[in-house]
């Protein structure tokens, strides 16, 4: 069973910086709302998660249909589903994460932030 690791207030507007944290190996679902609200119908959507801020190596990838569902358009609600399997061979510590809109002529930073990967207890 996955449990709500996360809530993120994202904005189009402005890229948001945020913090999450879950452990490493968990299952979790980290919920997104737009604020202010706005229809996301139709919008492609992608989280990345890298351990700096280069551009590679990138350890996770969701996108609309793998790993991101919307949950209500019209009010700017979407999750993103994390799996075990995403986190299970990190090393626990400090990684970056961006969430972007990716339609053409619409590409915009959502959200950046910095997601801490804890060790769990043995």
């Amino acid at each position: 069973m996955s449990r709500v690791v996360n809530f993120l207030t994202l904005s189009e507007q402005t890229a948001t910086d945020l913090t999450m944290s879950f452990y490493t190996g968990e299952d979790g679902v980290i919920h997104c709302q737009l604020s202010p609200v706005e229809n996301i119908t139709g919008w492609t959507l992608k989280y990345t998660v890298r351990k700096d801020k280069s551009l590679l190596p990138i350890l996770i990838t969701k996108n609309v249909g793998t790993g991101i569902t919307i949950t209500d358009a019209p009010n700017g609600k979407f999750d993103i589903a994390m799996d075990n399997a995403d986190t299970t061979a990190a090393t626990p510590g400090v990684y970056f994460f961006d969430i972007q809109r990716t339609n053409a002529g619409f590409h915009s930073e959502l959200g950046i932030g910095v997601l801490t990967l804890l060790q769990p207890v043995a």
